[in-house]
């Protein structure tokens, strides 16, 4: 049992007993048959002889994997088409390795047979069923994937997916245990996944596996359904809406299917195929990208009721009547693309009908949510019945129910958008002359958001209506009514600036026929410079006001000057914020986002914000306060208990600085206060420091010093004292940077420190050094420290030496030095 067997000439080798394998040693050298199929590394010196097939067929794993890539070296060179031949009639015999480096070696060989056979279309089947069943499970993954993509590069995707479905169902033969079933139907399923990332769904075609994929989704291994649900993700990330593609999902996985899609949200951008069939031509392909992803047009009237156009026109009872109605909704949704039919005229009659006469607002809510939807899911052919429909939408923008009034503004914004007009236009004009301020207010709106509409940007359309657009508009902005004046003003500044049509004559003409201060606005706005704040002070930190004439000469003058340099620049106040204005400004869409009860659309009203802040020739930086109150107002005072929410909100916060009038004391002042209460929580506290210190960089030091000091005289109770330690910190920052500002202010901020608990009294500490290595007089303003605390801060603040903060201003240690006089001379 020790003696070694010679394998070939130059091959040698030692049996390892049965207690040597027991014991987990390594093999010296790979050979005998008591070892055959163990893995291990074959000895450099080893060559083997004969041809691949009769390599194939050896006992050692070492030799059949050599076999196998000289099979490969064959396929890839000169010699291919015998090899084909030779792979073809032993290929049953080759599928039975077990060896998991000889099946990877197989692999390759497998890989190189799909690309040199030269018909490859009567073998496919085999090759991709042996590719599932034997290859994906292994760590020859990878190859093998390589071998599914090239055979539908070769062969197209319905013939190999249709045998890659088929190698999953079970052999009426051979029973597999249920563990490696789901194992390779898990692997099937990533492998699906894989394809449609590359080919894309136009080649990969739904229809091919929703429906035996959407089964999967039932079953209990947690594999196999997760590996289900990523192949609708894949399609979710192209399509942008699986719903439709899930028919005959269960309800239970068709509601965690929508759940998934929510969260993974849309695709940012298109998805392009980056593979291709071989049979296309380059002009194809070419064409086949540019072209937009859209799935099969569904005839969805078919799937409705006989008749039913009738039988809604005839229920007596509005429960009944909306209940019909929702078939058609609950269509419209499930199917991305709808069918043009020829009953859509009868569609259009009873829409309309309902519009006009219903008197029950749910019913015509249900149906102006048909005409959007049809809009949107049919396109330019449902144009000519929006031309009966939209002059009744119109009517419905003077409407007092919220729900209605909802429905009807939504429809009217995708009938704009996807069935764009003159005439549709025309009729938004008619909204806009109305003589009730609600229905104006409504069509300036839908103006704002039509500019903002994906389909619009751009399109014909604009050229024809814009001088009758901005004519209509401009007579609204002179309306008696002031919210509804600052509505239009917003409007009409947005569709110049937007079309870019402000050198026009005709468009100088008609705001020239504006009051002399909106005209002011609106010329601003539409040139994309934004609107100086209005102030009748500026910041000391920036030395606005001048430096600090002369020296202190007695507690009352240094006193006097103090409170003008140390008290926050008195900036003049905004007035009654029109919400309707603002909206006009960010989007009604995106109002109603940050209304929304669920953190996750206040988080996707919040980015949107931000993106718009942040492009170029934003009409949000004129009215930045305005806009910032607007969602501080809907998100609750900018308090709310969800982390994800808030470390969304702190991060747009951290960064509002650097955004264009983003750094005005006024928007500090607003913001920063009702932060402070969590200045202590690691993440959202580091945020915050980031946001403190980018407003006192922007020259707005002591409006930030104020509005931090202010929202921690409002922390009570058990927090408090984490709080204020960490506000005391954060303006030891403040102060290191940019030197003494706001003295009073961080004076009455240490009284609070050294007035508390451990953690109040240690920041207070830390912070009262920092000010005394900048002037040591301050420690005498300090009411409530002791003689052990000042002597201790003293020490420390002498044993650092002078501070000289990189970012203080001349003039604003100036002040600060006269204020810190005043307050030692007045103290007891």
């Amino acid at each position: 049992g020790s003696r070694g067997r010679s394998v070939t000439p130059k091959s040698t080798g030692r049996r390892r007993s049965a207690g040597s394998r027991l014991s987990g040693r390594k093999s010296l050298a790979v050979g005998g048959s008591g070892n055959q199929d163990i893995p291990g590394e074959a000895p450099p010196e080893v060559e083997y002889t004969g041809t691949w097939v009769q390599r194939s067929q050896s006992k050692q794993w070492a030799e059949r994997a050599s076999g196998y890539k000289l099979l490969e070296e064959l396929l890839r060179g000169s010699e291919a088409t015998a090899a084909c031949e030779e792979l073809n009639a032993h290929q049953s015999k080759l599928v039975e390795e077990k060896n998991p480096t000889a099946l990877e070696a197989l692999a390759g060989a497998l890989a190189a047979f799909a690309e040199a056979v030269p018909g490859l279309e009567p073998r496919v089947t085999p090759v991709v069923k042996d590719v599932v069943e034997k290859f994906l499970v292994t760590r020859a993954e990878k190859t093998a994937l390589r071998v599914l993509v090239v055979a539908v590069e070769r062969c197209e995707a319905p013939v190999v997916v249709a045998a890659m479905l088929e190698a999953l169902k079970p052999s009426p033969t051979k029973k597999l245990p249920r563990g490696i079933l789901m194992k390779r139907t898990a692997a099937c399923l990533g492998a699906l996944k894989h394809l449609i990332s590359l080919f894309g769904p136009k080649r990969v075609s739904p229809k091919l596996l929703t429906k035996p994929v959407g089964e999967l989704l039932k079953e209990t291994d947690k594999g196999v359904k997760e590996a289900a649900y990523g192949v609708f993700l894949e399609l979710h990330a192209w399509y942008g809406a699986v719903e439709s593609l899930a028919e005959g999902v269960p309800e239970k996985q068709l509601a965690e299917l929508k759940r998934r899609c929510e969260q993974a949200g849309k695709p940012e951008a298109p998805r392009v195929a980056t593979h291709f069939y071989r049979s296309e031509k380059p002009e194809e392909v070419k064409a086949a990208a540019a072209a937009p992803l859209l799935q099969d047009a569904e005839e969805i009237l078919r799937k409705l009721p006989s008749g039913w156009a009738d039988k809604v026109a005839g229920l007596s009872k509005w429960q009944e009547r909306k209940g019909e109605l929702e078939k058609l909704t609950e269509l419209c949704r499930k199917f991305p693309v709808v069918k043009y039919e020829s009953g859509y005229q009868g569609v259009q009659a009873t829409l309309c009908r309902l519009l006009k006469t219903d008197a029950n607002a749910q019913v015509q809510g249900e149906a102006a949510q048909i005409a959007g939807l049809l809009a949107q899911r049919i396109g330019k052919e449902f144009e000519k019945h929006t031309r009966q429909i939209l002059p009744l939408l119109m009517v419905k923008l003077r409407e007092k129910n919220a729900g209605l009034l909802r429905h009807v503004t939504k429809a009217v914004d995708e009938i704009l958008a996807f069935c764009p007009s003159e005439a549709g236009f025309e009729c938004l004009k008619s909204a806009l002359a109305d003589k009730n301020p609600a229905a104006k207010k409504e069509g300036c709106l839908a103006v704002s958001r039509a500019l903002k509409a994906e389909g619009l940007v751009g399109a014909p359309v604009w050229e024809k209506v814009a001088k009758s657009l901005v004519a209509a508009v401009r007579v609204v902005a002179v309306d008696p009514d002031k919210a509804l004046r600052e509505v239009a003003t917003s409007t009409l500044t947005a569709l110049i600036s937007t079309l870019g049509i402000a050198s026009e004559p005709w468009v100088k003409a008609e705001v020239n026929k504006l009051p002399e201060n909106r005209r002011a606005g609106v010329l601003q706005g539409s040139a994309g410079a934004p609107a100086p704040v209005a102030s009748s002070g500026a910041d000391p930190v920036v030395g606005a006001a001048g430096p600090a004439r002369g020296r202190a000469t007695g507690a009352a003058v240094g006193s006097a000057r103090d409170r003008a340099a140390s008290m926050p620049a008195r900036v003049a106040k905004p007035g009654p914020v029109s919400e309707g204005g603002v909206e006009a400004i960010i989007g009604a869409d995106v109002v109603e986002l940050l209304k929304s009860a669920a953190w996750e659309q206040k988080k996707k009203g919040l980015d949107n914000v931000f993106k718009q802040w942040k492009e170029e020739g934003s009409l949000i930086p004129p009215r930045a306060v305005d806009v910032m109150g607007l969602v501080k107002d809907k998100l609750g005072g900018l308090k709310t208990s969800v982390l994800s929410l808030n470390i969304a909100l702190f991060s747009w916060i951290s960064q509002l600085p650097q955004l264009p009038s983003g750094s005005s004391p006024q928007l500090c002042t607003l913001v920063i206060p009702p932060l402070i209460d969590r200045a202590s929580e690691p993440k959202l506290g580091q945020l915050l420091l980031q946001a403190v210190r980018g407003f006192a960089a922007q020259g707005a030091g002591t409006a930030v010093v104020e509005a931090v000091v202010a929202g921690a005289r409002e922390v009570q109770g058990v927090r408090a004292d984490r709080v204020h330690g960490a506000v005391l910190r954060m303006m030891r920052e403040v102060v290191a940077d940019h030197g003494l500002v706001a003295v009073r202010s961080l004076v009455s901020l240490l009284e609070i420190g050294f007035g508390g608990g451990k953690s109040s009294v240690t920041g207070a500490m830390e912070l009262l050094t920092t000010m005394c290595q900048l002037d040591d007089s301050v420690v005498a303003v300090i009411g409530k420290i002791s003689s052990s605390q000042r002597e201790q801060v003293l020490a420390k603040a002498r044993a650092r030496g002078p501070l000289t903060p990189p970012h203080a201003q001349a003039e604003a240690a100036a002040a600060a030095s006269a204020t810190l006089a005043g307050l030692v001379a007045a103290a007891p």
